[in-house]
This record gives C-alpha cells, structure tokens and sequence, in this order.
C-alpha cells in the first residue's frame, strides 16, 4: 500500500532536505557570493573546473535574450569570429529560466550556488516520493531520497562545477509519473501531458539524463508489461510521445544533421572505456572524503590511470548501504509478507542494469583492463546515444535502485537505536564535507573593458579551446568568467561539442591557430587585415602568459598602447 504524505508532512521534508544539502555542501553557504565549489587539480593533474563555463551559461541565456534579443543557441559571442552552436552545449535551458528569474535578486555566482542547492533538494525530494510508490514509509522512503540525491557520485559532480548533473530528479520524477500511469485508470490525459513535461524538462536540462530517464522507463516498462493491455494507457503514451517529438524536435534535427562531426568513433570508444566505473569503486571511499580518501588515494588514482576525472569515476554506494541491501534480500526471501510490501524486483532491475551500463565498454577491475566486452560497447554506434560518452554517470541511477532497497532493508531493523546507528554509519561513509571551494574573482581588466565604448572582440592569453573530446592552447579559465562582465565577444571559450569545421576554422586563421597550436603554420602578412576585419582589438594578457606568446602579437600586430594592472594583468590595444 502506497503511503500518502500529507502537505505538513511535505513541508518537514522540505525542511530536512535543506538542512542535508547545506550541511553536505559545507560552508558553501557562507560563500554564495563569492565561491564555487572544487579544485582546479587533482593529485597535481589539471581537473577541468566547469563552475565558469555553467556561471557563464546563467549569464548568457539571459543576456541573449534580454539584451541581444536573439536564440541563446546562436552564440557569435564565443570562439569568434567562427561563433558556436550551443545545441551541443551543457546549456540546461530549464534551469536557466530559473538562473534568469533569480538573477533579478543575486549575483551570477550566487544564483549558480543557490541552484546547486536546489537540484540537491528537488532530486531528493523526487527520490522520495518515488519511494513511497515503492511502498516505503515516510522516514525509509526520506532515507532513500538522500542516499539517491547526496550519493558520493553526484558530490563528485558538484566539485566538477557540472552544474546539469547535480539535477538529478528528472529519473526519479519521470518513473514516479510513469508508474502512476500505468497502475492508476483516473486523470490519463493529465499523466499522458504529465509525463511528456518531465522527458522534455529533463531533456532541455541534461542530455544525458533525457536517456537515461527513457531507459529506467523501458526497464519500468518491461516490468509492468501486463499493464498496456489498458487501453488508456495506451491513449496516455501516445500523448506523451507525441508531447515528447515535438518538444525534442529542434536538438534532435540538430544532432541528426551534425552528429557525425561531433565525435570521433575513436573518441567515443576510448571515452566509454576509460570514463567508466570500476567495480572496486563501488567499496572505495569517494576522493571527496575528509578521513577515508587518503587511505584509498593509491586505488583512486589506479582507477583513473591514464585520466584525472575522478568526478566521473566515483562509484561508492557505502559498505552500510550493500548490508542494507543484501539484509532485505535475506528477510524477502524468508517472507512472502515483505515481498508483496514493496515493489523491490523493479528496484533491483533499476540496480543491476544500470550498474552493468556504468562499467563502459570493457571490463577493468582495480585500474586494469580484463578484455571482456560489456553491454554498453552496443550503444557506440547508435546515433545520438553514443554521444554520452561518459557510461559511469550511469552509477547515479544504479544509486537509485540500490537507496531504494537499502531502504527498504533499514525498515526491516527491529529498534530505533539500530536504525539511528545505521544511518551515523551511512553519514560518515557518505560526508564530503568540508568541501574544497574555489574563489570566483575577477581581475580590475574585465571591468576596465566594460566601460571601453564601441563594438570589438576580445582576444585573452593565454588562448584556450576546448571541447568534452579535446583541448587546444594553454586553459584558462577566466576568459569566459570575464565576458559576464565585459559582455564583449571571445576568441576562446568552452562548448560540450565543437563540430571538426569549426575546429579547422579557428586553427587557420593567423595569429589565433598559432596561440592554439604551435605547430600552426605561420601567416603574419595577413593577421593585420585579418584582426581589423574582425574587430579584434583588445588583448588581455595574463600573468602567466609566455613571452613567447606575447612576442607573437606583439611582432605580428601593431599595437598602440599598453595598460598595466596592480594584479599583473595588463590591456593591449589594437587601433
């Protein structure tokens, strides 16, 4: 019997799930203004920090429209002049309609700490209601919401600055509405409509999380085949597939027409191998833990041999959290009365399939590749699919299936001073905190940009590009940071997907193709027109640039006048 939750009821959760993220993400909240979460390195290797590029989204989608009056799809303010098509692009237009109403109160970096927080608590809060479908009562199926939403593997995202992942209710919420409609006959156009909003909303938010969302609904669907026998709920599918085509219409054009020239099969193939879980993680104490990361740091770093991405090789799902599991396991085989309470098979198909999914392509077992070809290795050359390249992402949904048994497993305890030892345990298996945290500042230059009057484009060295397959220049992470202040357009920039033209385009052009690649060939004679043409006018040089790089503009083009900052920044124009 499904537990009904009364709105007081909803409001003590609310509350609580508040209370957890502030305190998972501590001391964030002291920070909100001036702070994002993460590091720059892991273990001495560059960790891509994407909090700017997801700060500069919040900025972007707004301004785009508010001010440039034009799709934030179409963006000629990055990788200029060549520009990017951010259809491919960790863009979250359904968070950023929230980023646009909440810039009116807060800061860019703010807004973007405050809706971290609030993906926290939306995913467990989802997590939970489903839950309850599953037959657990309120504190299991609260307990369950957190293990889902505050898991080690999504903490892992959230020092990632990968702001899309840390939204992790789109599953959850789209299962709940999906086994409504299959197993209640009332209101089917509203679940029909109902459903076909959260596929949208999760596909508008995360690509990744759009897939993955259809498949815990084909794994729903295989379990509750009977159920289309119904013919409403036929009618209900068929309007929220029909909602679901003409919402996905445009990303899917776009990928169908562009999709071949995003990503390598090589690229994809050497991805879903390496951006893989390995099964040791799933017992191995995430790298984000205060005490136990240090004793595993030699297993984390044979985990990610050959990569620093340990955000996306995270798999700990707690010693505690497996006892739960295999303790409900052991009292559902003794008792048909536990078996008919919940609605575990379902729990446990989510768990397994998508666990076998979140080991890649090939088997590797503590770092070491074993040869042995896995599902996902079909899912290469299906079109858009094999364009989420990162198949361990696929742990937080496993997550889902195994917090929902572990809960259930907890309210198999006899004695409340059991299950409060239980949930200590899974606490202090499950802390991040204190969490790193990274100062979000922004040198005097960007300023003295924005008060520069005219119409130009901005050129910053060091120069980076960079993609979800590759990196060109020297990365710097400021440059994207800095046109939410100046608003001018980059040379540089970050995007998910940069199509190989595109790529051609910025390596040939004079000047620009030298400060990516150095082994560029050489076109001095014509950067002058070049630059000019495309009003490329102002240099921001950084500390750290090289005097190579600086004598490369400088011999190459003629510039007329030098600004220097107290901070080491100087400005180079152009005229």
């Amino acid at each position: 019997m499904v537990a009904r939750i009364k709105p007081d009821g909803v409001i003590r959760d609310l509350a609580l799930f508040i209370a957890v993220a502030l305190g998972v993400t501590w001391p964030l909240v002291l920070h909100l203004n001036g702070m994002a979460v993460g590091a720059l390195e892991w273990n001495g290797r560059l960790v891509y920090f994407e909090a700017p590029t997801n700060i500069w989204n919040i900025w972007w989608f707004r301004y785009s429209l508010l001010s440039l009056h034009q799709s934030p799809f179409d963006c000629g303010h990055l990788l200029y002049p060549v520009g990017a098509n951010l259809w491919f692009h960790t863009l979250a237009p359904t968070l950023m309609v929230s980023a646009a109403i909440l810039q009116q109160f807060l800061s860019l970096t703010a807004t973007y700490n405050v809706l971290l927080l609030a993906g926290l608590v939306a995913s467990a809060l989802a997590a939970a209601a489903l839950a309850r479908e599953f037959g657990l009562a309120r504190a299991g199926s609260n307990l369950a919401g957190a293990i889902y939403a505050f898991s080690p593997a999504v903490m892992g995202h959230l020092y990632a600055g990968h702001l899309e992942l840390v939204w992790t209710c789109w599953m959850p919420l789209g299962l709940l509405v999906f086994l409504r409609l299959l197993r209640r006959s009332d209101h089917p156009i509203r679940r029909g409509l109902a459903l076909g909003a959260v596929l949208a909303c999760a596909a508008y938010s995360s690509a990744y999380y759009f897939l993955y969302t259809a498949g815990v609904l084909l794994v729903a669907a295989a379990a509750n085949v009977r159920r289309f026998r119904d013919s409403r709920v036929g009618k209900s599918l068929a309007l929220t597939a029909a909602l679901t085509a003409i919402a996905l219409a445009p990303p899917v054009m776009n990928f169908w027409q562009a999709g071949s020239t995003l990503s390598d099969r090589r690229d994809t193939e050497r991805s879903m191998r390496e951006l893989s879980i390995d099964p040791v993680a799933l017992v191995i104490p995430s790298f984000l833990h205060p005490w136990l990361a240090t004793p595993f740091q030699a297993t984390q770093l044979r985990m990610n041999r050959g990569i620093a991405a340990p955000p996306e090789t995270t798999g700990f799902v707690g010693i505690t959290c497996l006892a739960l599991v295999a303790l409900f396991m052991a009292c559902s085989i003794r008792s048909a009365l536990v078996r008919r309470r919940y609605d575990w098979p379902l729990a446990a198909a989510i768990a397994i399939v998508f666990l076998v999914l979140s080991f890649g392509t090939e088997l590797k077992f503590n770092g070491a590749y074993r040869g042995v070809t896995l599902p996902a290795a079909w899912l290469v050359d299906v079109p858009i699919v094999r364009l989420a390249r990162a198949p361990g992402r696929q742990i937080i949904i496993a997550t889902l299936g195994i917090g929902l048994l572990a809960a259930m497993g907890w309210e198999m305890l006899a004695t409340k001073w059991l299950r409060a030892l239980v949930l200590l345990l899974l606490a202090v298996e499950f802390l991040p905190a204190p969490l790193p945290l990274l100062p979000i500042r922004l040198p005097d230059v960007y300023r003295r940009l924005a008060g520069e009057p005219g119409a130009f484009a901005v050129l910053d060295v060091p120069l980076s590009v960079r993609d979800g397959n590759r990196v060109l220049g020297r990365w710097n992470g400021l440059q994207m940071l800095g046109q939410t202040v100046h608003g001018h357009p980059i040379v540089g920039g970050v995007i998910s997907r940069i199509s190989d033209s595109r790529w051609q385009q910025l390596t040939s052009e004079p000047v620009i193709g030298q400060l990516l690649d150095s082994r560029a060939p050489t076109q001095d004679g014509a950067a002058l027109s070049f630059f000019r043409r495309q009003g490329i006018l102002a240099f921001v040089m950084h500390p750290e640039a090289t005097p190579e790089e600086r004598q490369l503009i400088s011999s190459t083009l003629p510039i007329e006048s030098r600004e220097r900052f107290p901070d080491g920044f100087e400005l180079w124009w152009l005229r």
